[in-house]
């Protein structure tokens, strides 16, 4: 009988295991197309004139199936998701003008130097219930005795015997004290003047003494001022408070 070449024994082998199912090749072995084929280390195609590999499918099929998400490195796939790279904004790339925003078009909004619109309330509350800038002022022989909502003033006259008397602002406040039997109708203050002012010195309080207290000093007026931190809290000198004073 006559010796089968070693060619015809592999075709036999290659044969077997194909029609059996079972894995086909190990390292070394046979690569058979159409069967599991085993490997222990890395297979390498190479084709030193093109491509060296082709693979091609029926349409709605993948040609290739994987079975990790593990990123491939030097991977350049022409599509991502079905999509052209055209298709997605770059990282350094800048998007074009949307037309509307949360279906809303640019008019509804309110430009970065623009002015809104007067509101009819503010915190649910009318104009009328706040106190609107003082505009009113008083002549001599007169002074405010009080003051409307809408920057209005009443103005009182003073006596003939009106005297305005002084006192000095110390340890952040500071009273202007009528004379015996005269009552405060007015007071203000004087604050010298600091070129900085990050150190100047600001009022807190121009009041009546006798603000909260009725019966407590009504011949007097009372001055609270606020030191700056850059003067360390300490009042300028010569910060004074006045009272205006009639029987």
């Amino acid at each position: 009988m006559r010796r089968p070449s070693h060619a015809t024994v592999v075709a036999y082998v290659a044969l077997f295991f194909a029609m059996t199912g079972t894995a086909a090749a190990a390292t070394g072995g046979t690569f058979v197309l159409g069967r599991s084929n085993a490997e222990t280390s890395t297979a390498t195609v190479s084709n030193s004139r093109g491509t060296p590999l082709s693979l091609k499918a029926s349409s709605g099929h993948a040609p290739l199936s994987v079975n990790s998400s593990v990123r491939v490195p030097r991977l350049n796939a022409d599509l991502l998701d079905g999509l052209h790279s055209s298709a997605f904004l770059r990282a350094e790339g800048k998007a074009t003008d949307a037309d509307k925003l949360d279906g809303l078009d640019s008019t509804a909004f309110l430009p970065a130097t623009g002015k809104a619109a007067d509101a009819d309330k503010l915190d649910g509350q009318d104009s009328f219930a706040f106190q609107q800038r003082v505009t009113g002022t008083c002549g001599w022989p007169s002074a405010v005795s009080a003051v409307g909502n809408d920057g209005s003033v009443t103005c009182t006259t003073f006596k003939s015997d009106a005297k305005i008397v002084t006192g000095i602002i110390g340890t952040n406040g500071g009273y202007a004290v009528c004379p015996s039997g005269y009552q405060a109708v007015g007071g203000g203050f004087d604050l010298p003047y600091v070129e900085n002012p990050d150190a100047r010195d600001y009022v807190r309080e121009s009041r009546p003494a006798s603000y909260n207290n009725p019966d407590m000093w009504p011949d007097a007026w009372y001055v609270l001022l606020e030191p700056a931190a850059a003067n360390n809290y300490q009042l300028n000198n010569g910060s004074m408070v006045y009272a205006v004073c009639t029987s």
